[in-house]
């Protein structure tokens, strides 16, 4: 099998596996609609630390708490969830684009249908 047949079947695999962990992290946190794109960049979040926290782990985590404090203070628990998962989405980006996590997440975000 050649080299180039070999990668390429990698990528695939690695692209599936993102868009399973993507998904996974959305129904752990039971938030739904996110655009095909975005759940991707999740997945990657898996293969991702900052301050030697996995990033993937750390953004289920938010999302779940959020969605504790905003219930508590009788606020959008879902829209809590959906931005606590996705407030670290711009850390996959820095090391391929321009700007800080935040600008890019909020580019990316934005982009994507998110407000």
């Amino acid at each position: 099998m050649s080299p180039e047949l070999v990668a390429g079947r990698l990528a695939v695999e690695l692209d599936q596996q993102l868009v399973e962990a993507g998904e996974q992290a959305a129904y752990d946190a039971n938030v739904h609609g996110i655009h095909p794109e975005l759940i991707k960049l999740i997945g990657r979040m898996k293969y991702r630390t900052s301050y030697g926290q996995n990033i993937y782990y750390h953004s289920k985590e938010v999302a779940w708490l959020a969605g504790i404090m905003a219930a508590e203070l009788k606020l959008d628990v879902q829209l809590a969830k959906r931005g606590g998962l996705l407030h670290d989405v711009g850390k996959v980006l820095t090391h391929t684009h321009e700007g800080t996590h935040v600008e890019l997440g909020v580019e990316v975000a934005t982009r994507y249908g998110e407000h």
